[in-house]
């Protein structure tokens, strides 16, 4: 935290070397170099000595080097050699020359005395030693043999490491007069010598001189060969060539003349390790054409052309490597070279430059060499015939033919070669074997050739001319045909004029010739059998015939051939096993070279340990940096400058001086660390940091064991996984105790680095999951800290505004790359905090308003709310800097200039294979035979497949024993293990790499898409324009970028495929989603952009969906899948080809963009897509790959794209129609399971206006079981305006969280096989119920009731009921059917075991019954799930408990219990419950009534009691005193009644009778009579009890009174005011209530279902809205406002990322949140709308054409009024011709005519 830069930079290596100790550790082990044999000791002594006495020499250069002939020198001519030396001025100067030579002669003596060496002055000395040194370090770096010069890598290596580069290199800047001084010149010569083999075949040692380039930059030859060294075949250098370095060779051409060394620079940096730099090619071809005459030099005039005879013959027998000749020579091939690999550019300006006539003309003369002709015919074949498009002048004219011609006289002149090999023509033969048969296989076998008609022919028109022709009509032949003898004795068809076929056959013959020649080597043999075969495949295919023993030496060489293959394969076999044997046997002794190998073993080894401490030391820089406050003490100034954000501010601001003190690997470290800090928490091996990665130095991999015994002994890679994190885990605790103590400090995360060793991903496409706001997003593992919390806290420390600096500032592309990715790691997550301020920059000044949760930005006169999750940092945002600072022009122009040179860089650089067009139609015929392969066995297609097996094994075999063989002869060669078996794999991998200029695209694309996450429409259309004196807009040139990677930009779409490989797929999906994010929210600016600009952006999407992308589909399908159709709004990171459409069309009321797309698809295209992906995810299903759960199935691809269609088929009615299953057309089956998931719903917007959205049915909402939705269904309640949106929509959470319960619950198989069964369940329980107490019913008590044998024929026909209904339920499994089983086993279980135990056995399985429906009902609710409180709150779930609990007191208690399960009668019945409803809905009512009614009962009795108190006398019945005594089991209340009468058998004293007279007769006792009012309590009672009872009220009990009794009026009042106020009224109030409630419960009812009959859930329109409309009520409620398809909307913003939302989702999902309804379209729809409007359209069209037919009225009268004008105007000219305008006006012909 100090101010002093040095100071601060200093204290952050050290702190970053402090965490870094493993690592150079590591890195010091991989740079030791063993010296193994004493040969190498030996060399490293001596190199040792030459290098320090090299560097003295150098050094020292000013003292004895010649500086030529001046005032203050003299020349010492005695010696006569080049020897010079300061002339003596003084004593100290003459003394100090002499200390200086001595110096010199001591070092620099190896051999001699003094005494001979004083005689040798100092400079020539010196002269002879450093020409000394250099001759020995040149030959350490090659071995030169007779034939072969191979590069020493093992004392290259040495050399390097030894500085012995830089030595020379100090050497060769040594000024020194080149004129003059001819020893320094040899030293000079020497000097280039030994780098050119100090980097030959070394690209390390390469890339060491390429950085001191500039030093070669001058017109001298040994400079020009010393950088073809540089560069030659290194692919990464030559890629990298700047423009500069071919400009100079060039200009030297021009200046310094035509050297054939400058030509052979530039053949080297346009093609190295066998690929060709289109780049390259560009730039030469460009240089070449812009140089003009002075380089280009071909003879194509006469007076040239002679010249160039001239020189051919006279260079016949030897060739000067100066001559114009062979500068011509190699201008040509350079040509050759440039225009090889298909580049349409080069080919066009070469074409121009050697015209085809030019090439025939010089090839075709008798004094033409081989050599020329090598150049020509070189030329021939890459810039006409191997051409990336067709050169019709090549097909269609006679050139060809003639070159066929002269070809058949090389090759019969290198037939007839003499058999002594040492005066062969070696270059004619290596004419005839390469160039020729290379041209002829190409041409013969060229897509194009197909095309044309040289060799097709015609069949003969008369058959009576040859029973087997020898070859068939030829196309140019005359009517007039005769017949010829060729030379091998066949007959040939041909012309009077020129033909073309006997050639072909000739050319057949030759090659075949050459073929058995004896002096071709084993490459040119290969080439001659490969002609051979094309030849012949060619006469086969357009039917030429071959004489027939020509036709069967070639088949018969052929099938040799094969045998051979066998053969050698078989042998190689043997030789592999052998020396497999050999080197086992070697192993075992001491073999030095193995040493090598073994350490790069331990290297290995010892970076796999140190791996996981590495990352864990790194991870605790990363906390440390973080919260550095935590370090010191409380209460003390460094802690308190930590924790106010000092430490973080302090390193963001010094991170930009570090930019400008070029200290780039300083900042690139606190750029990782920064982002580290926002790094989520993935698990092992996600994703990591690695600041080692900041090295330059590239290392080589550590090669696999050999020893298989060595890998079975080490751990699986889990286990060894496990041990690792937990060792790193170990170091990381220790250094945390060691910085934070033993207490981890709360808010620091516990592991910022995961100890994997997957690389960090460069802003890839994958978004982790987060809420819009940043606040949603997935906390890391840091405490309380979550990631928008981070982000917001760096931004607050100034991190937004280093990522501004460095974008803009940076140098460096390694900086700008980890300033990219930084600024994705802040906007991670769709932060809108730091996006909030992005509306400020892009309208300029505004004031902002900070609150707790909201931002108020006003911009001018306007105001925006934008509500973000935390509250931001007013200063240091992104957009903020660039506001104050005007600098947005700057920074845009920075990501615009990138992606032009991107563009321009895969222009360059890319290039396909076209041949592979040519391949396609028969790979894909191969692949439609493929079946009927399988079924007919086709011999050579086996043989065919075993030779290729066979070849493979043998190249296997051949690798390593020629890896073996190269081990032995060359030790030093070998010290590298495993590169030559890695070398083919590493070169293909090379072919698909991308520069780092386009790599850089992807991060720079996902840091613009975060930029418009969450649909910013602000920073949408500031993308597109930024209001600046200059913009720059980014949408169009992310569309170009799109367009260029796709190669659309070299023709059309048929080679899309062949641009997309396994490289380029991730960026082609992140420019995808990078477009989609533009579009989406929606914003129909950017929207109309991209569909309007010039580029086939549209074309290349729509081709991306449609076409087969081969061959990566056979390759990876599943990138293919993704790039296709990564749409589905479920799954997240699906969002490419077909959501980008989806996105351009979201949320716009026109057709334009859909009319765009559907201009160049076809329907039935698309569709066939749709049905071939279901059909393949049918076939990957079947193989056991679930393709539905897969991010990119083949079924998810068909969905994605189904939804596509089914938006474009409201614009075409054909792809409308052909998307409804017909159910007889194959592929219908797709349309019905994408049409099953697919749904669509009607939403409103904020400006009222409807809009349409389909999606894909979440695969949660498949849980939600009928059950619930018959229950929402019907008992969703309608608000006050009549709608149920608000309960559906309260509903809804519920509904989510039972989908998500039955989701798991499909995990407990026993749980949902119980809960999918629960309302079987339930009626079993209930005829149980109903069972069990008919049988209480009828044979309670059951004395009597046993079971017993009954009579035979009865107990048979149970027998027989049983077995019959048996059979029945089997057959067939129907409801009565089983019924009838049951019945009759229950009967004869009752006559078998007893009634009794039936009964228990009965109510034992409805208690297991019921307990299995309570299971089946937890599993369907959730019961559990949710809480005890919940649980005793439910109260069906406490209904079906009691129900449990009654059913086991029924069961253990008393058989009477089971009458209360009657009552589930109710709760099953709607019409019961109603009738209950009908009592307690208004339920006050009655209890109010009721108590109204005892209050006038009390009333009434005390007026009662008071006046009518001998009235109350009722008529009483008594119990006899002599009755039996009730037997035991008859009745409970009758064992109460008499338990207390005499019992003998208890043996009571029953010895006193009562007396007789006091038993009084049965027949008075039952007229006696009692008083009931004697107390006002009895009175109560009675009138209440008898009074409500009684039909009359309460006079039907009393006493009858007489009329002439005083209180007969008042009885009769009495009476009847009892029976009207309480009988009448009050009761009657009481049931009338109840039948009421009843009536209305039974309308609501009635009216609910006529609601839901005749009225749409959503939107509340009735039935009769939709009479005579384009829609039916039926359609409308099931496709437009389906009630479940808003649920499942509901659903899907659930449970989707919401940085994945599209723009309606956005809007819907901010709705929810707000729990606003107004997005539900309420007494509307668009059907309605459009319907109506129709009207009005069809009002407006008939305007519009009368309109346009008044407009062509008008433009016809105007038309002819202007020609009337026109005549009337010439005829005016006429007569003023005759001086007719100036008579009178009655002599005008016209008068009405206008002046």
């Amino acid at each position: 935290m100090h101010d002093y830069p040095p100071l601060v930079s200093g204290a952050l290596q050290l702190l970053f070397r402090h965490f870094s100790q493993r690592q150079e550790v590591l890195q010091a082990f991989k740079q030791v170099q063993l010296l193994v044999t004493s040969q190498d000791v030996d060399n490293y002594k001596q190199i040792k000595q030459d290098l320090d006495q090299l560097r003295s020499i150098v050094e020292k250069s000013e003292l004895w080097v010649y500086k030529g002939q001046g005032p203050d020198e003299i020349m010492d001519g005695a010696s006569g050699e080049n020897e010079h030396k300061k002339t003596e001025e003084g004593n100290n100067k003459s003394q100090k020359h002499e200390s200086t030579s001595s110096y010199n002669y001591r070092v620099v003596k190896e051999e001699g005395n003094n005494k001979s060496q004083k005689h040798e002055s100092t400079s020539s000395y010196n002269y002879r030693v450093v020409k000394e040194i250099l001759i020995r370090l040149s030959k350490l770096c090659v071995q030169e043999s007779a034939s072969v010069r191979k590069s020493r890598k093992q004392q290259q290596r040495l050399l390097r490491n030894m500085g012995a580069h830089a030595v020379v290199l100090e050497l060769l800047q040594i000024p020194y007069e080149k004129a003059e001084d001819t020893k320094m010149q040899e030293i000079m010569r020497l000097a280039h010598e030994f780098l050119q083999n100090f980097c030959a075949g070394n690209q390390q040692n390469q890339a060491l001189l390429h950085k001191h380039i500039n030093l070669f930059l001058n017109p001298g030859i040994l400079e020009a060969v010393t950088m073809q060294h540089i560069f030659m075949n290194n692919f990464q250098l030559c890629s990298e060539i700047n423009e500069r370095v071919v400009q100079h060779f060039v200009h030297c051409i021009e200046t310094h003349g035509r050297n054939v060394q400058y030509i052979k620079f530039l053949q080297t940096i346009v093609k190295a390790e066998g690929k060709f730099i289109k780049k390259c090619q560009d730039m030469v071809m460009a240089e070449l054409v812009n140089s003009g005459e002075d380089v280009l030099v071909f003879y194509n005039d006469r007076a040239s052309f002679q010249t160039l005879i001239q020189m051919m013959r006279s260079e016949r027998d030897r060739m000067d490597e100066n001559s114009p000749l062979m500068y011509h020579i190699h201008l040509v091939e350079l040509l050759a070279v440039c225009t090889e690999g298909k580049n349409v550019y080069t080919e066009i300006k070469c074409n121009s430059l050697l015209p085809l006539d030019d090439i025939v003309r010089v090839v075709t003369h008798e004094d033409c060499i081989p050599e020329v002709k090598i150049a020509y015919i070189n030329f021939l074949n890459h810039c006409y015939v191997d051409t990336e498009v067709e050169m019709k002048e090549i097909y269609t004219s006679n050139h060809m033919w003639k070159l066929f011609e002269n070809f058949l006289v090389d090759i019969c002149r290198a037939c007839n070669n003499t058999s002594d090999r040492k005066h062969a023509d070696s270059i004619l033969e290596k004419y005839v074997t390469e160039i020729v048969m290379s041209i002829v296989t190409t041409f013969f076998s060229s897509p194009f050739s197909d095309q044309s008609t040289t060799l097709q022919v015609r069949p003969p028109n008369s058959a009576n001319l040859w029973t087997k022709p020898s070859v068939a009509m030829d196309p140019w032949d005359c009517s007039t045909i005769k017949w010829y003898p060729n030379h091998i004795g066949s007959h040939v068809l041909c012309a009077k004029g020129q033909t073309r076929q006997p050639v072909f056959v000739q050319l057949l013959q030759g090659v075949f010739r050459v073929y058995h020649c004896n002096w071709l080597m084993p490459s040119q043999k290969a080439s001659v059998e490969s002609c051979i075969r094309v030849l012949s495949d060619v006469a086969k295919s357009r039917a030429i015939a071959i004489p027939v023993d020509l036709d069967s030496q070639v088949n018969n060489l052929f099938l040799k051939s094969h045998n051979i293959v066998q053969k050698t394969a078989m042998n190689w076999r043997l030789s592999a096993r052998n020396a497999a044997r050999r080197d086992s046997v070697l192993a075992a002794s001491r073999d030095y070279r193995n040493i090598i190998e073994r350490l790069q073993d331990i290297v290995s080894a010892l970076e796999d340990r140190l791996r996981p401490l590495v990352q864990a030391e790194l991870s605790v820089l990363v906390d440390v940096l973080h919260r550095p406050e935590l370090l010191f003490p409380e209460n003390t100034d460094a802690r308190k400058k930590c924790e106010s954000g000092g430490f973080i501010c302090k390193l963001i601001k010094h991170t930009k001086q570090l930019l400008e003190e070029n200290e780039e690997k300083l900042c690139i470290k606190v750029l990782q660390t920064l982002r580290e800090m926002m790094t989520k928490d993935r698990g092992y091996g996600e994703k990591q940091i690695s600041i080692d990665e900041l090295d330059n130095a590239e290392l080589p991999q550590a090669p696999e064991p050999e020893n298989s015994t060595e890998q079975e002994l080490e751990p699986s890679p889990p286990l060894r996984q496990l041990e690792d994190h937990k060792r790193g885990e170990a170091l990381r605790q220790i250094l945390v105790n060691r910085y934070y103590g033993n207490v981890r400090p709360s808010g620091r995360r516990e592991s910022l680095t995961s100890f994997g060793n997957g690389p960090l991903s460069p802003g890839g496409p994958s978004k982790p999951g987060g809420g819009g706001g940043g606040s949603g997003s997935g906390s890391m593992s840091r405490g309380e800290m979550s990631l928008a919390e981070v982000q917001c806290h760096l931004d607050k420390e100034g991190a937004s505004n280093l990522v501004i600096d460095l974008i803009m500032n940076a140098t460096s592309d390694r900086v700008f790359h980890e300033s990219i990715l930084l600024a994705i790691a802040l906007l991670e997550g769709g932060n809108t905090t730091i996006q909030a301020e992005l509306v400020i920059f892009t309208y300029g000044q505004c004031f902002i308003n900070y609150s707790s949760d909201h931002i108020l930005i006003q911009i001018d006169s306007c105001e925006c709310e934008m509500v973000v999750s935390t509250r931001p940092s007013s200063q240091h945002s992104f957009f903020c800097r660039l506001t104050e600072d005007k600098k947005s022009e700057k920074f845009f122009k920075v990501f615009y200039d990138r992606m032009k040179l991107a563009q321009q860089e895969i222009k360059a650089t890319v290039t396909v294979n076209t041949s592979d067009l040519g391949n396609k139609k028969k790979d894909d015929e191969v692949d439609r035979d493929a079946p009927s392969r399988k079924k007919a066995k086709e011999p050579l297609t086996q043989i065919t497949e075993e030779v290729r097996d066979q070849l493979l094994e043998a190249s296997t075999a051949t690798r390593k024993a020629f890896t073996t063989f190269r081990r032995e002869a060359d030790p030093d060669d070998h010290y590298q293990p495993g590169e030559g078996t890695q070398a083919t794999t590493d070169k293909t991998k090379d072919d698909l790499e991308m520069s780092a200029v386009i790599t850089i695209m992807q991060p720079i694309l996902r840091f613009l898409q975060l930029l418009c996450e969450n649909h910013n429409r602000d920073l949408q259309n500031f993308l597109r324009c930024q209001n600046n004196k200059t913009n720059y807009n980014l949408v169009c040139e992310t569309l170009q970028f799109l367009d260029c990677i796709c190669g659309s930009t070299t023709g059309g779409l048929g080679l899309l495929g062949l641009y997309i490989n396994e490289k380029n797929v991730a960026l082609i999906n992140q420019t995808l989603e990078s477009l989609t994010e533009y579009c989406q929210g929606p914003c129909h600016e950017n929207q109309n952009c991209i569909a309007t600009h010039e580029s086939n952006g549209i074309d290349i999407i729509t081709a991306l969906i449609l076409n087969d992308i081969n061959p990566l589909g056979k390759k990876r399908m599943d990138l293919v899948l993704e790039l296709k159709a990564r749409c589905t709004p479920v799954s997240a990171g699906q969002n490419n080809a077909s959501k980008l459409l989806l996105a351009i069309m979201e949320s716009r009321h026109d057709s334009e963009n859909a009319e765009r797309i559907l201009y160049n698809m076809r329907p039935k295209e698309l569709v066939e897509v749709i049905k071939k992906a279901y059909m393949q995810g049918e076939v990957e299903f079947e193989d056991g790959e679930n393709g539905e759960d897969g991010a990119a199935s083949p079924r998810n691809v068909g969905h994605n794209i189904y939804i596509l269609a089914h938006q474009l088929a409201r614009h075409n009615k054909e792809l409308q129609t052909m998307l409804k299953p017909g159910g007889q057309v194959d592929g219908d089956e797709a349309l019905e399971f994408y049409a099953k998931h697919t749904a669509q719903i009607e939403i409103v917007r904020l400006d009222r206006t409807m809009e349409q959205i389909v999606f894909p049915v979440p695969s949660i909402c498949e849980f939600l079981t009928k059950e619930s939705k018959l229950r929402i269904y019907y008992t969703t309640e309608r608000d006050e305006q009549g709608s149920k949106i608000n309960d559906f929509f309260l509903r809804s959470e519920d509904l989510f969280n039972e989908m998500n319960w039955q989701k798991k619950l499909r995990a407990q198989p026993v749980l949902y096989w119980c809960a999918r069964n629960m309302s079987f369940w339930s009626s079993i329980s209930f005829n149980l119920a109903v069972l069990m107490n008919l049988l209480v019913a009828f044979f309670y008590p059951f004395k009597g009731v046993r079971g017993g044998t009954l009579e035979p024929h009865w107990s048979g026909l149970l027998w027989t009921a049983m077995l019959i209904s048996l059979a029945i339920v089997i057959a067939l499994p129907k409801p009565h059917g089983i019924r009838a089983l049951i019945a009759s086993t229950i009967l004869r279980l009752i006559f078998s075991v007893g009634l009794q135990p039936t009964l228990f056995l009965l109510g034992a399985f409805n208690v297991c019954n019921k307990i299995i429906f309570l299971m089946s009902f937890v599993g369907n609710c959730g019961t559990f799930t949710r809480g005890y409180r919940a649980m005793i709150l439910d109260v069906e779930f406490l209904y079906h408990l009691l129900y449990l609990v009654i059913c086991a007191m029924g069961l253990f208690v008393h058989e009477f219990f089971y009458s209360l399960l009657l009552f589930d009668l109710v709760y099953r019945e709607e019409t019961l419950l109603n009738v209950i409803k009908s009592v307690t809905r208004n339920g006050r009512s009655i209890i109010l009534t009721a108590v109204l009614a005892l209050i006038l009962v009390y009333l009434f009795s005390i007026v009662g009691y008071l006046f009518f108190k001998d009235d109350f006398i009722l008529e009483v019945d008594r119990l006899p005193n002599e009755t039996a005594v009730p037997e035991t089991g008859e009745s409970l209340a009758s064992e109460f009644l008499y338990s207390d009468m005499c019992r003998v058998e208890s043996g009571e004293n029953c010895s006193s009778p009562a007396p007789k007279e006091e038993l009084v007769p049965v027949e008075e006792m039952e007229q006696d009579k009692e008083h009931t009012c004697e107390t006002l309590l009895m009175c109560i009672v009675t009138v209440l009890s008898h009074g409500l009872r009684s039909g009359g009220g309460v006079g039907d009990v009393l006493r009858k009174p007489s009329k002439e009794e005083p209180l007969f009026a008042a009885r009769v009042i009495y009476d009847l005011l009892f029976f009207f106020m309480v009988i009448i009224i009050v009761l009657n109030l009481i049931f009338g209530v109840i039948i009421d409630t009843f009536a209305d419960l039974r309308s609501e009812k009635q009216k609910k279902e006529e609601i839901l009959k005749t009225t749409c859930f959503i939107c509340g329109l009735e039935r009769d809205k939709f009479d005579n409309k384009t829609v039916t009520f039926e359609e409308h409620i099931k496709e437009e406002h389906n009630m479940w398809h808003y649920l499942c909307f509901i659903v899907l913003v659930k449970v989707k990322d919401s940085t994945e939302y599209t723009g309606p989702e956005s809007y819907v999902a901010e709705m929810i949140k707000e729990r606003n309804l107004d997005w539900f379209p309420r007494m509307r729809a668009m059907s309605l709308v459009s319907s109506d409007s129709e009207g009005e359209q069809n009002e407006l069209r008939n305007l519009q054409e009368k309109l346009e037919s008044t407009m062509k009225l008008v433009t016809n009268l105007s038309g002819q009024l202007s020609e009337l004008k026109d005549q009337m105007t010439e005829q005016r000219k006429q007569k003023q011709r005759i001086g007719l305008l100036g008579h009178p006006p009655h002599m005008n012909v016209n008068p009405q005519q206008p002046a």
